[in-house]
């Protein structure tokens, strides 16, 4: 999830109050997701068909490469939780956007034997695309809107010779899976920040051979603090100016909660509603938004991030710890009435 170089994306902006409904664009072709994170009670079934009655569409999962591949060659999840998305999610008629990841924001997600390889090494690509093998016929059953290879690559592909070399990489394991389900659409998911950041132009480089733009956006300062709500509408046009004629997907896009550093209930539902009409300028080009996450986590879930990423700042806590639209315990939130207030007034 984008909780790292997110949070370098300093936008302008100020909050205001919101539109008239006359300005309300229904959603067409466009699709509605929301990222279904553990509850209290640990009742996915509940959450699931809330969300589904709220109008989502679209779900995502993220598999790192590593926990796929246990040994070389070898692929033994445990969960398996490809085998059972694909035996869920085409009952309901959920799409799915689905992550490979050899990256997961700041950590490198390649399995231990290995570690230490270039992108661009042959060993490396011929890995992964044996673990394609593996992965796209078990995902047969799932309607997929994309592939992802990476998760926020920015945050680890530091250099532009780091680009370089893993776009060797993408270009070379995306053509085999293109072969493998033909029709697939494959992308990398990149922030916000790397999309507009100084490293922009390799980030287009690479977005020059994806099917689509796979990218994750949240209002945070440097510092982790909370932008305006009104920031969305500029980043939303930002990524619509860089890439004309692009389709595009936000396949996270979300906002904290906590006072702590500078937001509030209130100001995470004005951040959902700012955000449905920013999407509705652009509806012929940004073909989803997926609201993440659906609840608030546990403190362990947050211990268990903070170990993750290697960040340990309040607010960055704070941030992972409310961004979810309702209570971990599964009470609404005001941005939960919000998006499904903005999702029934365009039809969804």
């Amino acid at each position: 999830m984008g909780v790292f170089l997110a949070a370098c994306a300093l936008l302008p902006g100020c909050g205001g109050a919101p539109e008239p409904e006359s300005d309300v664009v229904a959603r067409g072709e466009r699709l509605l997701g929301i990222s279904i994170s553990d509850r209290a009670d640990g009742d996915f079934g509940t959450a699931y068909a809330q969300a589904r009655a709220a109008g989502m569409q679209v779900t995502s999962l993220s598999l790192a490469w590593d926990d796929l591949e246990t040994a070389p060659g070898v692929y033994a999840p445990d969960p398996d939780f490809l085998a059972i998305a694909a035996s869920f999610y085409p009952t309901g008629g959920t799409k799915l956007v689905l992550g490979i990841n050899p990256i997961d924001t700041n950590v490198r997600r390649v399995p231990s034997h290995l570690a230490g390889l270039a992108w661009d090494d042959t060993r490396l690509i011929s890995a992964f695309k044996a673990l394609l093998d593996w992965a796209l016929p078990r995902a047969a059953p799932l309607d997929l809107v994309a592939l992802s290879i990476g998760n926020e690559i920015d945050a680890t592909l530091a250099t532009p010779a780091d680009w370089t070399a893993f776009q060797t990489f993408w270009r070379e394991v995306a053509a085999h899976a293109r072969t493998l389900r033909p029709g697939l659409r494959v992308s990398s998911k990149v922030t916000y920040a790397g999309l507009t950041g100084p490293l922009a132009d390799e980030a287009a480089a690479l977005n020059a051979h994806t099917d689509l733009v796979l990218t994750t956006y949240y209002p945070l300062n440097a510092d982790f603090t909370t932008q305006p709500a009104s920031a969305v509408e500029d980043a939303l046009a930002e990524v619509a100016t860089r890439y004309p004629g692009r389709r595009i997907a936000f396949a996270e896009i979300g906002a904290p909660s906590s006072s702590m550093c500078g937001s509030s209930l209130e100001h995470q539902a004005a951040f959902v509603r700012a955000a449905f009409r920013a999407w509705d300028r652009h509806a012929d080009q940004i073909e989803l938004l997926e609201f993440t996450w659906m609840h608030d986590i546990s403190s362990g879930a947050i211990d268990t991030y903070e170990a993750y990423y290697g960040v340990s700042d309040p607010c960055f806590l704070a941030y992972l710890g409310t961004l979810g639209l309702k209570k971990h315990d599964g009470e609404d939130k005001p941005a939960w009435l919000t998006l499904r207030e903005e999702a029934g007034q365009r039809g969804w």
